[in-house]
């Protein structure tokens, strides 16, 4: 019966899977006619978020304009000053427009809007004031009292933490991390130890471990009540993850097991809290937190009886997690930790004294409103966990950056590896039924190219990729095996290299890059390249020839083999006959321009399978002038623009559009306070015929080309 129900669960899952990557939407959104209207709503606060000073409100709504309507919502709140936390449980009012989330961006990389779904939330909005209409359901309850107190005081608990060790214990408390040092929080997740600093099952089963622990010898029912209050607690302070819900759940079937003495199953249990799960909810199987916590559960299931065989039982289950996640950290992730073992088992074992530490550190808190004299154990627990994680980080060398497997090939790797640690494998070999090895065999990878051939996208033949950075620019060449990056956008308080360039590579299979080049020196072009050269392999950056007096500071500051210095006239060549022309600037001695860094910007050429595109960084209509006056008619003819300055009305000449006669213009632009794109451009484009995409509205912009014509035009965002 217990194969029975984690191969239904396992099907299921496929099942699931399967229908998502053909485009068969999974649930239904009951917000879909709520798009864009603005009116007067009506919920209760189930959960309350701050992620990066901003705060998140996630809203069950009740009504429209008085209408009843069903459905969960996230606001982003604007009046940051606000009591929010006296409000957890609360009826509120307010007035916004509502939208559906931002999907995937660019090619391969994260999808907000899934991972909201899977969080039951479907539509986003923004508020600037709001008002309490009543108590709300359920909030006069004894528990719904208990759930705001407990949050209120889970807040003043996190300001009192030193950031000495705080930002570890808030996040095994909480799963938030925005106490720690960023170069900390680095250690553990190239490690492969941040699970411990995201509330998930394993935090669960310490609690449960260190109850059992305690209570084995002498048990009564008043300790079993108090033990579940805390899991409540805690339940309640994580927001009731997936994860955390499925550690719950099964808890209290192995308590039911005993009590009814029914034999108890850990797969068993997972698959019917899975399945419970999925009926709730669809979307949540697209969650890391759901994906991870299943996946490190059913590989103890599988791996560690027979890793038990040849080492200790702590130790085969930390080795048992590790394995099965293996793949899945690669693919997901896109880093292998050459130390995560090693830093596994002191660390867990850490969190096994830690975590129960920490939460009876709360709640002496929320009751006395004092944490001494228990912080100092806590404290050197979290310190002494801290100098592990730093002393296997080696520096960054402890892990190294991996691109993404091919999807089918990570989904036959890890179904195989299953397969063979399986009680049917086992025997199989053992009656020598060689047929029906092969037949599971065959099964695997057919399923396996399915989704290799279902997940993958046009972008993976477009030789243009206009990645999405945000209001900056970046075209991303890619033929054969030569991959260019102009421009890598860059924002004052974001690493667009780090957190969007290095994942948008490394996701879609690009080792290293052969050449970058910055068209000129502002923050949104050539910041997120200089950020990227930190940790992944540049060879060559070329910048204006102009900004020789800089060399040393350039050198400094990108990481890369060799510097190029352009000037007009310069070609680069790329792959197959392909190649960059530089058509500007111009300049008497190649003296960039100390007052208005645009009037350096290179306009560049670039000519790929016969088609041409213009990039013109930051130029101004003047400088547009300059280019048609100085050179021939075909060689500014361009089949595609890149629209300077992000479509600013000091660029985009009528004289300009007429010379290139373009037959699509894209404009890389994100949400922005400076009006770009303006109508004005629109305008001239639309009167010309000249199809535009825009990253804002679009994502990601790729372009596939052969023999001197545009084949397909794919944009992320429908």
């Amino acid at each position: 019966m217990r194969r029975k129900i984690f191969f239904a669960f396992l099907v299921l899952l496929i099942i699931l899977y399967a229908a998502d990557s053909v485009g068969i939407t999974l649930s239904k959104n009951p917000l879909e006619n709520m798009e864009n209207i603005r009116g007067e709503f009506t919920g209760r606060i189930c959960r309350i978020q701050t992620k990066n000073a901003k705060i998140y409100l996630e809203i069950k709504l009740k009504a429209f304009d008085k209408a009843p309507i069903k459905g969960r919502v996230l606001l982003r709140c604007y009046d940051e000053k606000f009591p929010y936390d006296s409000l957890w449980g609360k009826e509120i009012a307010f007035r916004t427009m509502l939208e559906k989330p931002v999907g995937q961006r660019n090619p391969h990389c994260f999808d907000y809007r899934k991972y909201l779904m899977g969080r039951n939330i479907w539509m986003v909005g923004a508020v600037r004031s709001l008002s309490v209409v009543n108590e709300g359901e359920g909030s006069d309850s004894l528990i719904g009292k208990y759930q705001r107190f407990i949050y209120g005081k889970r807040t003043e608990f996190q300001e009192k933490l030193d950031k000495s060790y705080g930002g570890i214990v808030a996040g095994m408390l909480f799963g938030d991390t925005s106490l720690m040092e960023e170069e900390d929080y680095e250690a553990f997740r190239k490690n492969g130890t941040a699970h411990v600093l995201a509330v998930s099952g394993l935090h669960i089963g310490v609690i449960y471990a260190a109850y059992e622990s305690l209570s084995k010898k002498r048990k009564h029912p008043l300790m079993d009540v108090l033990f579940f209050f805390c899991l409540f607690t805690y339940g309640s302070l994580a927001f009731w993850s997936p994860s955390v819900i499925r550690a719950v759940a099964m808890i209290v079937m192995r308590y039911l097991s005993k009590a009814l003495d029914l034999r108890y199953d850990m797969l068993t249990s997972m698959s019917l809290v899975g399945i419970a799960l999925i009926i709730y909810n669809p979307y949540v199987i697209f969650g890391a937190g759901f994906q991870m916590s299943f996946l490190a559960l059913a590989s103890i299931g599988f791996f560690e009886p027979t890793l038990r065989n040849y080492m200790p039982g702590w130790l085969s289950t930390v080795l048992a997690a590790n394995l099965g996640l293996l793949i899945y950290q690669m693919y997901t992730f896109n880093f292998l930790s050459w130390v995560s073992l090693v830093a596994n088992v002191p660390t867990v074992y850490l969190a096994g004294i830690l975590l129960p530490m920490s939460l009876a550190l709360f709640l002496v808190f929320a009751s006395t409103g004092s944490m001494e004299p228990w912080e100092l154990p806590v404290k050197m627990t979290a310190s002494l966990m801290e100098r592990i994680n730093q002393g296997a980080y080696l520096k960054g060398y402890g892990a190294i950056d991996v691109i993404s497997p091919h999807i089918w090939s990570a989904i036959f790797i890890t179904a195989t590896l299953f397969f063979l640690f399986s009680e049917q494998f086992t025997i199989m070999r053992l009656r020598k039924e060689k047929g029906q090895i092969k037949a599971v065999t065959a099964v695997i990878a057919m399923i396996s190219l399915f989704f290799g051939v279902t997940c993958s996208t046009p972008f993976d033949r477009a030789e243009l990729v206009f990645v999405d950075v945000g209001q900056g620019d970046c075209l991303h060449y890619s033929v054969g095996k030569v991959n260019v990056l102009i421009d890598g956008g860059g924002a004052s308080n974001f690493s667009v290299g780090e957190k969007i360039l290095k994942q948008y590579l490394l996701k879609n299979r690009v080792r290293t890059l052969d050449l970058v080049i910055a068209t000129h020196l502002h923050t949104d072009h050539y910041k997120g390249l200089y950020e990227l050269s930190q940790s992944y392999k540049v060879k060559k950056l070329a910048v204006f020839a102009g900004y020789k007096p800089l060399k040393g500071e350039l050198e400094e500051l990108f990481k890369c083999d060799e510097i190029l210095w352009l000037r007009k006239g310069d070609k680069v060549p790329l792959s197959k006959g392909d190649y960059i022309e530089v058509l500007a600037p111009e300049g008497e001695g190649d003296a960039f321009d100390r007052e208005d860094e645009n009037k350096n910007s290179l306009v560049l050429k670039l000519v790929c399978r016969g088609v041409s595109t213009m990039m013109t960084g930051d130029i101004d209509q003047v400088g547009e002038g300059k280019i048609i006056s100085a050179n021939p008619p075909q060689k500014v003819y361009a089949d595609i623009l890149k629209v300077s300055h992000h479509g600013s009305r000091f660029s985009t000449a009528d004289v300009f559009l007429d010379a290139l006669k373009p037959k699509i213009a894209v404009i890389q632009v994100g949400k922005n306070n400076y009006g770009h794109p303006t109508a004005e451009v629109l305008d001239k484009l639309s009167k010309r015929n000249i199809k535009v995409y825009r990253n804002d509205y679009m994502g990601a912009v790729g372009i596939d080309m052969e023999d001197g014509k545009i084949k397909h035009v794919y944009t992320c965002i429908e």
